[in-house]
């Protein structure tokens, strides 16, 4: 009888109160509200490092292509769109709806890719166009608005055998100061004119304020809307030029077709950072979805911008031929 009472007293020693249990609980939860902050942050770092890194090579793709045609990519070519193109002649000519982002291919590794095409955004390489694969050096992890890669509205699709046309987005985009040709007048004939500005093929040359101190790429949203609707979102589609879905930034308007007098463009606005996508996303301006924008600059760099930069260092970056050399943070 007193061997078994000592040994109930024992247990019940060495056994868990509910007090205590409830504090080891309590302890755990504060250790994983610490530590879940740290490992989300970890990934997000890791994350962006790749969004940067695909910059970088954006930046090596930018030189090298330089150095094989002596000259930069057009922005848009808009035969797609208009029927016909200004551009008819030299080495980015008679390309059907390419934006800049289609003459990097064979620098990105899509080399196959890019041959298989033969110019033309609509073709059909195995059993899908073109303009619906997904390009992963063009996808920042970071940015959510797109999954899969895939323009997340049905704003402008086409539908195809009872399906959306899956068009496929970027999250980098083309600085309109840097490749285009803001100088070409706004005179008749118009729309010939407009495509001009786009279709620009500048050398690194006519980049006058300095390669180091211009902006050439910039993040962008992939879909982007600031109705609250997403299928009323512009989109930065990689392979089409057709209006308000062209992979550039820096025309201040919305369907991205440049209409400013001849000459004299307006500053480039101020990026967003970390916009909601569908509701808060102005698709006129690059967005970052990181606390800071990551640039690549026409020499290859990769500068990192705080949204606390005044818009006017900015638009003086962004342009390339102003005289006016912004000094970046």
């Amino acid at each position: 009888m007193h061997t078994s009472l000592l040994n109930r007293s024992r247990l019940a020693a060495s056994a868990f109160t509910l007090v205590e249990l409830l504090v080891v609980i309590a302890i755990i939860g504060i250790l994983v509200a610490l530590l879940l902050p740290a490992v989300q942050a970890a990934r997000e770092s890791a994350r962006r490092g790749q969004c940067i890194n695909n910059m970088r090579q954006l930046g090596i793709a930018l030189h090298n292509l330089h150095d094989t045609y002596k000259e930069l990519p057009p922005l848009a070519t808009t035969g797609e769109t208009y029927g016909y193109a200004s551009l008819t002649s030299g080495p980015y000519a008679k390309a059907v709806g390419y934006t800049t982002f289609n003459w990097f291919l064979p620098y990105l590794e899509e080399g196959a890719l890019f041959d298989a095409a033969d110019l033309n955004v609509n073709s059909y390489i195995g059993n899908k166009k073109l303009k619906t694969y997904v390009i992963s050096a063009y996808q920042c992890p970071s940015e959510t608005s797109s999954p899969d890669g895939v323009f997340n509205s049905m704003n402008g699709k086409v539908v195809v055998n009872g399906e959306p046309e899956p068009w496929t987005v970027g999250n980098y985009s083309a600085n309109y100061l840097f490749f285009g040709d803001p100088s070409v007048p706004l005179a008749s004939p118009l729309a010939l004119n407009r495509a001009k500005r786009v279709e620009a093929t500048r050398k690194f040359s006519q980049i006058t304020d300095g390669l180091s101190k211009s902006v050439a790429f910039a993040e962008r949203y992939g879909t982007c809307s600031e109705t609250g609707n997403q299928d009323q979102a512009a989109g930065n589609i990689w392979a089409d030029s057709n209006n308000a879905f062209r992979p550039m930034f820096c025309t201040n308007v919305l369907n991205q077709v440049p209409d400013h007098p001849g000459g004299n463009p307006q500053p480039c606005l101020m990026f967003q950072v970390a916009p909601d996508w569908v509701s808060n996303c102005q698709s006129l301006r690059a967005q970052t979805p990181h606390q800071v924008m990551n640039a690549s600059m026409g020499d290859g760099s990769v500068r990192s911008i705080t949204g606390s930069v005044e818009p006017e260092i900015w638009a003086a970056a962004c342009n390339a031929t102003d005289g006016v050399v912004g000094s970046l943070p």
